[in-house]
């Protein structure tokens, strides 16, 4: 039903995009992100354009997969905070998961997506007074336009982009590299007349509230994620990105009582940069209502025979050689009378007793981590089949940055006050260039690193690295 009513306004708008390629003298492929995480053709989208909706948050993750593996971290819990959302996606043992249903709107969405959680806190999220008395910020957004007061182009409201401004930690005359100017004035004016004066705070100490209730909802949608899982955060690794990230993970780390944090140099571009990364893929369901004690050996090989077929016929239209082509299998079950399905994968080759046995154990091994429990001896049941057909591309080369040694004096821009709760006032710290750190270089907070599209804080007690590629990493083991 999506699928057709997005389908005609898709075909139309993928048309527009090839034609102005072709007449720019574009000679590439053109891909379109997929909410599995991977990549399609034009042609393959046109055919199916349901699998464009929550494409946009799902190669954000690709990019956090390839800087754990480059900093041998396994498990790591991907952040983009941008101006409106906050998305999270728990990655453990550097696997992706793939939900096979969303709920978008109140209506469901069975199409595989990249199992991001997305909750209204961003830059441009609106702080605001309950009838209760207490301050909320988000889910509303003041948007691109009018934006928050501090653009000085009409917003009336205060966000959380005007209380870093107004906290020191976002300074005015460097926003986007100096391309534009923030009025600090207004946003002291919004957030005085909206939060200082309901809640008998000084407009400081007003932003600094702000800044910690955004902070405390970012830090409870992670818990809620690696509750609902059976994960916990603090044995992963924070990967942070978006434009607005930068300047609030160090807190979410202290709040989370996670270890260590990943930075990308790239994390103003991070879905962006994660496509790169992105395989073509194609996903393939197949309904097979079965005891698992009873399954039709035959009749399940023939369905994923079927559906490999047609991954091979699609990712060769594609241009992927048959050496590139990986498929995978996976199965839903559950225990018999549950509806709670788990998602397990299938040893590669035909189906077998043995082979489904396999499936079987790592069911309950998936069952037990997520829900907390499993029964061996308890009978289940399948309920689908799915498999994925997947063409592996090359993975872009990283530029190393220059190196340099511990000390990062050369990139020392100078120096400002910023708010920290520390101290509960503005303290003098030192604020450095981004562009022209060297791996190697260390910095110990408190102090900023301004990049030109994002903004890194780090509080007292946080000690950064710069890596070989110009990401920021923290010290701990």
């Amino acid at each position: 039903m999506f699928a057709a009513y997005v389908g005609p306004k898709t075909i139309a708008y993928v048309s527009r995009i090839k034609k102005l390629l072709e007449e720019k003298g574009f000679k590439g492929e053109l891909v379109f992100m997929q909410s599995n995480g991977g990549v399609a053709s034009a042609e393959v989208i046109c055919e199916n354009p349901a699998a464009l909706l929550a494409s946009g948050p799902a190669a954000g993750p690709s990019t956090a997969v390839a800087l754990a593996e480059r900093h041998q971290v396994r498990d790591v819990v991907s952040i983009d905070m941008g101006g409106t959302s906050f998305d999270v996606c728990a990655i453990p043992g550097g696997q992706v998961r793939v939900a096979q249903m969303k709920v978008v709107e109140g209506m469901k969405y069975c199409l595989p997506s990249v199992d991001v959680s997305v909750i209204g806190a961003g830059g441009g999220s609106v702080a605001w007074i309950d009838p209760g008395g207490r301050l909320q910020v988000g889910p509303q957004s003041a948007g691109a336009s009018p934006g928050p007061a501090c653009y000085g182009v009409g917003g009336e409201e205060p966000t959380v982009t005007d209380a870093d401004v107004v906290l020191g930690y976002i300074d005015p005359d460097y926003f986007l590299g100096g391309e534009t100017r923030l009025r600090k004035d207004l946003a002291e004016k919004v957030i005085k007349a909206k939060i200082g004066n309901p809640l008998d705070l000084s407009v400081p100490k007003a932003a600094a509230a702000i800044y910690d209730v955004v902070n405390a909802k970012m830090a409870g949608a992670i818990r809620l994620v690696f509750s609902r899982r059976g994960y916990d955060p603090r044995d992963f690794t924070l990967c942070a990105a978006g434009g607005a990230a930068a300047a609030h993970c160090a807190r979410l780390m202290e709040e989370l009582g996670i270890r260590n944090l990943i930075i990308p140099k790239v994390a103003p571009v991070y879905c962006a940069f994660g496509m790169m990364y992105a395989d073509l893929k194609n996903s393939f369901t197949r309904p097979l209502v079965s005891e698992t004690a009873k399954a039709n050996l035959d009749r399940m090989n023939a369905l994923y025979q079927e559906m490999e077929e047609e991954a091979v016929e699609i990712l060769g239209r594609e241009g992927v050689a048959k050496k590139d082509i990986v498929v995978e299998k996976t199965m839903d079950i559950r225990y018999y009378g549950q509806v709670r399905e788990q998602n397990a994968s299938v040893p590669k080759g035909p189906v077998t007793a043995k082979t489904l046995r396999v499936t079987i154990d790592r069911f309950h091994e998936k069952h037990r981590k997520v829900i907390g429990y499993s029964d061996e001896t308890y009978p289940t049941e399948i309920m689908r089949l799915h498999l994925e057909g997947i063409g592996k591309v090359k993975a872009p080369r990283l530029k190393k940055i220059s190196q340099g040694d511990h000390h990062a004096a050369k990139a020392l821009k100078g120096t400002r006050k910023a708010f920290f709760r520390e101290v509960e006032d503005f303290v003098d710290l030192k604020v450095y260039e981004g562009d022209k750190l060297l791996a190697g270089n260390i910095l110990r907070g408190p102090c900023i690193i301004e990049e030109k599209m994002t903004t890194l804080v780090v509080p007292p007690r946080i000690t950064l690295k710069v890596d070989l590629y110009g990401n920021y990493t923290t010290m701990n083991k």
